[in-house]
C-alpha cells in the first residue's frame, strides 16, 4: 500500500469520515488520487467532451453549455488506483456495506455560458410517504478534472439536506437557515457525498471546461436503471477481485451465440412487444417475418437480453429486452424493450448504443 494510503488502514479516522457523511451529508478527502492519473484522466476525456458539444450544442444536456457525459468503463477509467482506491472504498463500505455495488461513471462538465442549476437532489427518497429519512443508500464520489476555484464553475451543497424532506430542505435554505456553500477541491481530492443532499452546478465563467467526475455506488439490493455501467467481459476479467465483487449489477456481457431454450421462451414472452417496435423501426409490413438468430446477455438486476434479429432485406437488427426474472412474467411490457440499427459482430461496441 502506497504512504498516502496509510489513512485508510485507520480504523478510527475512516469511522470518523463515515459520520460525518451520515451527519453532514458529505466529506471532503484531500490528496487522494494521484494527480499524473488524473491529468491522463482528463486527457483522454477532452475528445469525449468535444464530440457531445457537436452533438448537442450550446444548449447542452444538463441546461446550457453543461454537458453529461458517460466515458466507456475501459482504461484508463478503471484503474485500480481510482476506482478501487483503498480510502474511497473503506468509506463506502462503511456507509452502503461492504457488498455495496459500483454502478456509475459519468462526469458533469460546465462550460463557458453555464448557468446556475435548480437547486436538486441526484434521487428521490426511498420511502417519500414515511416523511423521514434512511440511513445512505447510495453515494456519489466526486473527483474533479482540473482543479476548481470560485470561476470555473465550483458545486454548491447544503448541510445535512439529506436528512430532511426535499420539500422542507428548500424552505429552510430559501430562508437562510441552510447556507449554500461553494465546494473548492484540487485534482486528487475526492467529495463523498450522500446523493439526496441539496445541491447545484453554478456558472463557469472561465473558456476552461470544469469536468467532474463521479463514481455511484449503492447498496447491493438498490438498482437505478439511468445509472447502470456496462462491463465487457474482458475488462471485468482484468478488474481486481473486490472491484469484480462490487460490481454484480453491471456484469460482463456475452459474445453472440445461437439462442437456447431459455432465449426462445424469453423472445416468445416479449414476442408481441419486440415485433411491433421492429416493424415500426423499420416500416415493415406484418407479412414479414423476423427471425432471432442470435442472442448476446448480460447480468443486471435482472438480465438484457441482446438479439440478433434478421429482417427480410438479409440485414440485422439488435433488440434489447430487460428482463426482470423475479417478475415471473408471461407477457413482457413493451416498455422493457427497445430497438436499435446499427449492429456488428462485437456487442459491446454496438449494443453499448441502447
Amino acid at each position: 500500500m502506497a504512504v498516502e494510503d496509510a489513512r485508510a488502514l485507520d480504523t478510527a479516522w475512516i469511522i470518523e469520515r463515515a459520520d460525518e457523511v451520515r451527519r453532514t451529508g458529505s466529506t471532503i478527502i484531500r490528496n487522494v488520487l494521484p494527480v499524473d492519473k488524473i491529468d491522463e484522466l482528463n486527457r483522454v476525456f477532452q475528445p469525449l467532451l468535444a464530440e457531445t458539444v457537436r452533438i448537442e450544442g450550446a444548449a447542452g444536456n444538463r441546461g446550457p453549455s453543461r454537458y453529461y457525459v458517460t466515458p466507456p468503463f475501459r482504461p484508463p477509467w478503471t484503474d485500480v488506483s481510482i476506482i478501487d482506491n483503498d480510502i474511497i472504498m473503506a468509506i463506502v463500505s462503511e456507509l452502503v456495506g461492504a457488498d455495496g455495488v459500483f454502478c456509475q461513471l459519468a462526469t458533469d462538465t460546465p462550460c463557458q455560458g453555464s448557468q446556475y442549476q435548480d437547486l436538486h437532489r441526484d434521487t428521490q427518497s426511498l420511502f417519500p410517504e414515511w416523511g423521514q429519512e434512511t440511513p445512505p443508500f447510495q453515494l456519489a464520489v466526486n473527483f474533479p478534472l482540473v482543479d476548481s476555484n470560485p470561476e470555473n464553475g465550483p458545486l454548491e451543497m447544503t448541510l445535512s439536506t439529506h436528512l430532511l424532506t426535499k420539500e422542507e430542505a428548500l424552505r429552510r435554505i430559501e430562508s437562510g437557515e441552510i447556507p449554500v456553500q461553494q465546494v473548492l477541491m484540487k485534482r486528487g481530492d475526492v467529495l463523498i457525498r450522500d446523493v439526496r443532499h441539496i445541491h447545484r452546478g453554478t456558472p463557469n465563467q472561465t473558456d476552461q471546461p470544469r469536468p467532474m467526475v463521479v463514481l455511484g455506488y449503492s447498496r447491493k439490493w438498490l438498482f437505478r436503471p439511468e445509472v447502470e455501467i456496462r462491463v465487457a467481459r474482458e475488462i471485468l476479467e482484468q478488474l481486481p477481485l473486490r472491484t469484480r465483487k462490487c460490481s454484480p449489477i453491471c456484469g460482463g456481457m456475452d459474445g453472440f451465440r445461437p439462442l437456447d431454450d431459455e432465449d426462445l421462451e424469453i423472445w416468445d414472452i416479449y414476442k408481441e412487444a419486440l415485433e411491433k417496435k421492429i416493424r415500426d423501426q423499420f416500416n415493415l409490413s406484418e407479412n414479414d417475418t423476423l427471425k432471432p438468430v442470435q442472442v448476446a446477455t448480460q447480468i443486471v438486476a435482472g438480465k438484457n437480453y441482446f438479439f440478433k434479429v434478421e429482417l427480410p432485406d438479409k440485414t440485422y437488427a439488435t433488440a434489447r429486452v430487460w428482463h426482470i426474472v423475479w417478475q415471473n412474467d408471461t407477457h413482457g411490457d413493451e416498455n422493457q424493450v427497445a430497438v436499435h440499427e446499427k449492429l456488428s459482430e462485437d456487442p459491446n461496441e454496438d449494443l453499448g448504443d441502447f
